[in-house]
């Protein structure tokens, strides 16, 4: 069952998700993931990784998510440290311009926090 965090708590979870975003960003530059060459993968699975992210970031990494496979899979946690997704809407827009359908669902956690899973495919 999830927990709520401290303020420290959320401080050090907020820390933590922004240098995981980080470290995608400069694997993915330093070894071009996703590889397009070899059409290697079926599907790219982001969990609680695209909200610490800054448009460029995004701006670089979902296209080429979307060369490299079918289906992309993940979630985005709507929470106040969100770099730019807040609702719904806004997630479901990030991924709009590379992928022709976008499928959302929300759902409400006990202790107010809402995670939105998404499914993007051609």
């Amino acid at each position: 069952m999830p927990t709520l965090l401290s303020g420290h708590g959320r401080q050090q979870t907020a820390l933590f998700w922004r240098q995981a975003a980080l470290a995608m960003e400069r694997k993915a530059e330093a070894h071009k993931f996703p590889d397009t060459e070899y059409d290697a993968y079926d599907a790219v699975l982001c969990f609680s990784a695209l909200q610490q992210m800054s448009r460029i970031q995004l701006e670089t990494l979902l296209p080429r998510i979307r060369e490299a496979l079918r289906v992309f899979f993940g979630s985005v946690s709507l929470i106040p440290e969100n770099t730019l997704m807040h609702t719904d809407d806004q997630v479901r827009a990030e991924p709009a311009p590379y992928f022709q359908s976008i499928e959302l669902n929300c759902s409400p956690w006990p202790n107010g926090q809402v995670e939105c899973y998404f499914r993007c495919h051609e």
